[in-house]
Parts: structure tokens; C-alpha cells; sequence
């Protein structure tokens, strides 16, 4: 997913003109307020990027057009010339077995307690699925049937023409994808959810993991628990 940076602080304009001498990435990591004094003025997850293209202004600003290539964890980290450096190590997700495996136990537990619950029903009655009411009750959806409520929850914002599905945002992040290993990638970077949620997706291994994330906070949308006022229009 694209990422838009606007850069004007000189000890990131060195950072970002060094990167542009060498390989062109760099990485990204959200800041936090540290709790005790031992504590790091960053998360332990980012992103690394690649820079894409780069526009300069007169007054030495830049602006700068990112990709993300993938995730990282720091395992060490120091101050080089004012900005943060550090050590990472890559975060890869599960292979497409264990995917598979996953998906497989987490159904059969729903499946299993969702019939202990129903004993009362006649031994003929097939037991059927409860209505989707709580982020719990999304580890029982099969992975396919968890895209398909991130993408037909899309479509209906879509109907209602919310300000996030403009066709300037949509013309920016692309159309929504099907694939279940890029749609939470996109809806993050397009849903006006505050970082510290978005966060959560940095540290998972699995695209079911994510898909339930993304199906949590729809939930948490269609339950009017979260503000409009959190939307970020471009």
C-alpha cells in the first residue's frame, strides 16, 4: 500500500536523502508515550518502505511517495545524527499449511461449543450457526467468509457515499482487492480507524488473523461505537 510522507525536519531530510543514496528504504515505526524511563519512545513493530518517488520543494521540504515491502520487529536500536537506527528482524507470516490448520482447529472449537450450548435441541435438529454478534463469534467463520464481510461491508459504505470511499481516496489506494492477503492491508490504510488500531496488524502471521482484526473493528463500526470525527480525508 502507498504511504505519503511529508517530510521537513532536517534530521529527516538526511535520513531520507541517505536513503535515496543507497537502497531506497527506510523503516517506520510508531511513536508511543514511554510508561517508565526504561521504556522505548517507539513501538516494537514497522514497516519497512521503499521510496517510490520524491518531490522538493524550495524550502527544502520534501514530499515522498512510499510502498511498504514488509514487517519488522527491532531487536536493537541507537541515535544516528539526531534520527532512530536499530537492528530488525522480519516478521514473515505462517505458511499456507499452517494457514489451513489454523483455520481448521478455530472452526472446529466454535463448532464444538456451539453445540455443547444447543444439547437441548432434538438429536434430528442440525445445529446451525448463531448470528454474528461478537468479535468471539468471528473465529467460528471459515477465512473466505471473513473477506467476504470485509468486502460486502465495503460495498455498502460505498452505497452510502462515505466520505473514506471517495474516488480521490479510491484513486490513491486502488479498488477493493479480493484477495484475502492484501484486503486488510487496504482497508487499514483507507478505514479512518485511529494508528494504535491499525498497529494491531503489525505484529500478526496470519492473513486469518488480520481478516478478523479488519471484522472486528466492522463490527465495532456497525455498533456505532466508534466517532466520525476520527475521519482523515485527503
Amino acid at each position: 500500500m502507498p504511504t505519503f510522507l511529508h517530510v521537513f525536519e532536517p534530521r529527516y531530510r538526511l535520513m531520507i536523502r541517505r536513503a535515496l543514496e543507497g537502497d531506497r528504504t527506510f523503516g517506520m515505526v510508531l511513536p508511543q508515550r514511554p510508561r517508565t524511563p526504561n521504556d522505548a519512545h517507539f513501538k516494537e513493530h514497522g514497516t519497512l518502505l521503499r521510496i517510490v518517488n520524491a518531490e522538493y520543494f524550495a524550502d527544502g521540504r520534501s514530499l515522498i511517495e512510499t510502498t511498504g515491502i514488509s514487517r519488522f520487529r527491532i531487536t536493537r536500536h541507537g541515535i544516528l545524527d539526531g534520527y532512530l537506527v536499530g537492528k530488525i528482524e522480519r516478521l514473515d507470516d505462517i505458511s499456507i499449511a499452517e494457514e489451513e490448520d489454523l483455520e481448521a482447529a478455530e472452526t472446529q472449537q466454535a463448532l464444538e461449543r456451539y453445540e455443547s450450548a444447543e444439547t437441548h435441541q432434538s438429536d434430528d435438529s442440525a445445529p446451525a450457526r448463531p448470528p454474528l454478534t461478537t468479535v468471539e463469534d468471528l473465529s467460528a467463520m471459515p477465512t473466505s467468509e471473513l473477506l467476504a464481510l470485509g468486502v460486502s461491508f465495503v460495498e455498502r459504505m460505498r452505497q452510502q457515499s462515505v466520505p473514506w470511499l471517495a474516488q480521490r481516496m479510491l484513486a490513491i489506494y486502488g479498488e477493493c482487492p479480493n484477495d484475502p492477503a492484501l484486503f486488510p492491508w487496504w482497508f487499514a490504510s483507507i478505514l479512518p480507524a485511529k494508528e494504535f488500531e491499525k498497529y494491531n496488524l503489525l505484529g500478526t502471521r496470519s492473513v486469518r488473523e488480520r481478516l478478523k482484526i479488519c471484522c472486528g473493528w466492522i463490527l465495532e463500526w456497525e455498533s456505532s461505537r466508534w466517532s466520525l470525527t476520527d475521519c482523515r480525508i485527503f
